[in-house]
């Protein structure tokens, strides 16, 4: 099949060609696009507690999470000072009613806990408006840059800063990567191949791959929500894919071609057909066994892996047919001239000298005479770079995943240190209670240990039936270990008679996250084996 492929590619390479560029103009120029359609956020389980928790509160008791954190400090104001609370009175009486359903400012609430230890900084809570993480992300970008205060240091945090420092940081890491990481490719690949023309071939295809996962990609925002991991996906896997499979096409047509008595037009279809025979087949294999692996990544409910199956899926199929299309054909017309620019390294392979020589041809022959002591080493080393996973803790996106200056990461410290350390907390929507059942059910949440304090923070009519909403706090990082017990252990209890409770929060956002993955990941290994298998056996 795949030699049939070569040779039709072969005989009609420039028409391959000439539509070839045309979908990737027309790729790169919807692909583009993609970048406004796509979501952020994507980290909860639609089906878990604390999605469900998060849904009744809203439509209950409106927000009551602390989204943003905005602290106000002066090294020559207290915070009581008349200046000082005019600077901040200012900010909060201009942010964009759009975008923030509550404020708890400093002044109005007399709350000891958003006043400094020193008297020195200030913080005003800010809910944003939104149901889902890309609401709130939206309402972030609307209020980010309205919160400086004139005269006083401003410092932005809470989750949804972290959030977005984080999708600002993995941006500007990854086109910084790619700057470098370019660059290197091509010496190595200069180095490798030993010419010019040669070395460009690996970059060529895998820009054209990325461009056309992100016109794929664009498509599927059609059909369903996609995340912005798709795009870190698409050009870490899409370019690096891209760059193997070059890899491999190229080598195996300079070494047919090398083989030939000759250099025109029969001599070069006949190489291309033995190269789409050989690394063509390994191509197709190779890719749609990665291509089905990521799939796999489908039975998550989380969207963001969700969307990193979207954005890999469509990387590897796009890399994977430019490899057996563009590529073949580009040597069809290239010819001869893939060694234009030799490098003074470069040696020529005599026409009929023999294929199995050179020093990986030595390194195959070494590891079929030893292959036991060969996999005793490789499987040793492979266990001992795994090791540290033993002993990984589990948990979500918080400020210390940032760099100590990002924004979200200071602000974070300073809250730690100016107001009496980190605390967490959960809420707690609480159905078919009334005030008695409600108070009784708070004095059981607050003998968990820890726990400092458990406040109704409102009263309702949850699906009609009186309700409460309530808030446990506790003086843990929200993503430590023992936060996460805390909440496992408010969830054990059960409140009196009939009445029914969610307990939710970011805390519980970690465990239910956990929980989810760990679930699934067991479904999704034994899909990946299976479909390997099925592959690899028909290859």
């Amino acid at each position: 099949m795949m030699q049939r492929w070569g040779g039709f590619v072969a005989r009609r390479a420039r028409a391959v060609l000439a539509i070839g560029v045309a979908v990737v103009v027309a790729a790169a120029v919807y692909g583009v696009g993609v970048f406004g359609a796509l979501g952020q956020g994507g980290f909860d389980d639609p089906a878990s507690e604390s999605a469900q928790e998060l849904a009744a509160e809203q439509a209950a008791f409106g927000g009551h999470d602390t989204d943003v954190v905005a602290i106000y400090s002066s090294d020559d104001l207290s915070a009581d000072d008349p200046a000082f609370v005019s600077a901040v009175t200012g900010v909060v009486d201009e942010l964009p009613r759009a975008a923030v359903e509550r404020t708890v400012p400093y002044y109005a609430e007399k709350a000891p806990g958003l006043v400094s230890t020193d008297g020195q900084a200030a913080m005003v809570l800010l809910t944003l408006e939104g149901e889902t993480q890309d609401d709130k992300l939206i309402s972030f970008d609307a209020v980010k840059d309205k919160l400086r205060a004139e005269g006083l240091t401003t410092n932005v945090g809470g989750p949804w800063a972290v959030f977005d420092d984080v999708n600002e940081t993995v941006s500007a890491d990854i086109a910084r990567a790619e700057s470098i990481s370019m660059p290197i490719v091509f010496l190595l690949c200069l180095l490798i191949f030993g010419s010019v023309v040669s070395a460009l071939m690996p970059g060529l295809i895998g820009a054209v791959a990325v461009f056309g996962a992100l016109a794929l990609v664009r498509l599927i925002t059609s059909l369903t929500d996609v995340s912005v991991f798709a795009i870190n996906i698409i050009t870490l896997i899409g370019m690096g894919l891209a760059i193997d499979y070059a890899l491999f096409v190229v080598s195996r047509f300079r070494e047919e071609l090398a083989r030939q008595s000759g250099t025109d037009r029969h001599h070069v279809d006949t190489a291309v057909r033995s190269t789409m025979m050989t690394a063509g087949r390994t191509v197709l294999f190779s890719g749609l066994t990665v291509a089905a692996s990521l799939a796999s990544l489908l039975i998550f409910p989380q969207n963001f892996l969700r969307s990193m199956a979207y954005g890999g899926v469509a990387a590897v199929l796009v890399a994977m047919i430019t490899a057996l299309t563009l590529l073949p054909a580009l040597l069809v017309v290239l010819g001869s001239r893939i060694e234009y620019g030799a490098m003074p390294w470069r040696k020529r392979r005599r026409a009929g000298a023999p294929a199995m020589a050179g020093a990986w041809a030595r390194i195959g022959h070494s590891v079929m005479r030893r292959p036991v002591a060969y996999l005793v080493v490789i499987v040793a080393a492979l266990l001992a770079l795994g090791s540290p996973f033993l002993s990984a803790t589990w948990g979500s996106v918080d400020y210390r995943v940032l760099p100590a200056d990002s924004p979200s990461h200071v602000a974070a410290e300073l809250q730690i240190d100016a107001f009496g350390g980190e605390r967490s907390t959960a809420n707690v929507v609480v159905t078919g209670a009334d005030r008695a059942t409600v108070s009784a059910y708070a004095d059981r949440l607050r003998a968990v240990d820890d726990v400092t304090s458990v406040q109704v923070l409102d009263e309702a009519t949850v699906d009609g039936r009186p309700g409460a909403l309530l808030q446990a706090s506790w003086a843990h990082n929200s993503q430590a270990q023992r936060s996460q017990h805390i909440v496992e252990q408010l969830r054990d209890i059960d409140p009196p008679g009939a009445a029914g409770a969610l307990v939710g929060g970011t805390s519980a956002e970690t465990v239910d996250l956990v929980a989810s993955i760990g679930a699934h990941l067991p479904w999704m290994g034994l899909l990946v084996v299976g479909v390997m298998l099925v592959l690899l056996f028909l290859a």
